[in-house]
């Protein structure tokens, strides 16, 4: 019988059991949010990233929300 070795599975090894695990769909979401909330906690520069609501390299002051910049209509 094939069993899978901890680095193929889908995750990598988690930070608070310490063990390599795979993960459902329902299951995942709930996961992420506990590593975003982990990486603001720990103040990790993605965490900050995602705190502001900037994703990407070349964002510097623009964020994800907020008006739009645009055309503006004549009055």
């Amino acid at each position: 019988r094939f069993t899978p070795r901890g680095w193929e599975m889908q995750r990598r090894k988690d930070e608070k059991d310490a063990n390599y695990s795979q993960f459902l769909a329902n299951v995942q979401d709930n996961k992420l949010r506990e590593v975003l909330e982990r990486q603001k906690k720990n103040k990790a520069h993605c965490g900050f990233r995602r705190f502001w609501g900037v994703r990407g390299k070349y964002t510097k002051a623009i964020g994800r929300s907020g008006r739009v910049v645009g055309m503006s209509k004549k009055k």
